[in-house]
């Protein structure tokens, strides 16, 4: 949040500035006279960088390039000299206050939006839906088991638990100021974003509070399956959110015939460290998931 201020106050400064630099003369002699229309388009560019999410989602590079074409397009349209008799120091401040506006503008707008989706994220407006936790979830839990049981179908129960430092390290810098609690609330909604975006929708995810931990209820999926998506989630957690789980595997009937079992039994394997992939073994396993997982699909 600081920073933020501090970008806040430094826009604001070089605003000043761009507009009232008219005001200092060099012996009785307005030295610079920047047009008008060039003030209207620093303003321009100001509002609409930190306004449009189309140059503020992006590279610093597009909104930066835009705005000095429109400039140099003015000065051609308009007749405005750019160099020659003294106008080469005037085009240079132009420009030159022009990148410097634009740039603090990206800088502000970055840190709205980074605010804005920290919000949105924490409240999980953007995924549509309350990630339950284990004591809510308890009545769909035992229809699965039940459901498993009768039909004699397996049943994976996976325990994602990310490694804190890692956690820590993805966190970004506006969040990290915020109270501890609001810090794994939105660490903890981050990863299950992730985690719905890459599982099938008969999947379910449920929030273990008090351990800290994310678990998955995984149907229809056998030892293998559940292997495979275990490690998937860790490839795909580090890949978007540069953030490291340890994750453990248990299936029904083989391992626990209740949840509860299940449980202690994934709980078990996740304190055993499990040595990442060799590069043929990953291409080994990649072949066996179904393209549909690798885009969020169905296993």
């Amino acid at each position: 949040m600081n920073q933020f201020k501090y970008l806040l106050v430094y826009l604001l400064i070089a605003l000043t500035v761009f507009f009232n630099i008219e005001r200092l003369d060099f012996g009785y002699e307005n030295a610079i006279n920047i047009h008008t229309a060039v003030y209207i388009i620093g303003l321009i560019a100001v509002l609409a960088v930190i306004l449009l999410p189309a140059f503020y989602r992006h590279s610093l590079i597009w909104p930066m390039v835009i705005w000095q074409i429109v400039y140099l397009v003015f000065k051609i349209v308009s007749a405005e000299p750019i160099v020659g008799n003294g106008y080469i120091y005037l085009t240079v401040t132009e420009i030159s206050f022009l990148a410097l506006l634009v740039w603090l503008a990206y800088k502000v707008a970055r840190r709205i939006h980074e605010f804005t989706e920290s919000v949105q994220i924490i409240t999980l407006a953007d995924v549509g839906q309350h990630l339950s936790s284990l004591d809510a979830a308890d009545g769909r839990i035992r229809m699965e088991i039940k459901r498993s049981r009768h039909y004699e179908r397996p049943l994976s129960v996976i325990v994602v638990e990310p490694e804190a430092h890692s956690m820590n390290e993805a966190l970004n810098g506006m969040v990290q100021e915020a109270q501890q609690t609001i810090l794994d609330r939105y660490a903890m909604a981050r990863l299950a974003q992730v985690m719905r975006q890459q599982l099938r929708l008969m999947d379910m995810v449920f929030e273990d509070k008090e351990n800290g931990r994310l678990i998955i209820l995984s149907p229809e999926a056998n030892q293998t399956d559940s292997t495979v998506l275990a490690r998937w989630v860790k490839a795909v957690t580090v890949e978007q959110l540069q953030v490291k789980v340890n994750c453990a595997a248990a299936t029904f009937p083989d391992d626990g015939l209740t949840f509860n079992k299940l449980m202690q039994e994934a709980v078990t394997k996740l304190s055993g460290a499990v040595l990442p992939l060799s590069g043929k073994q990953r291409n080994e396993e990649e072949a066996v998931i179904p393209a549909v997982v690798r885009e969020g699909g169905q296993i």
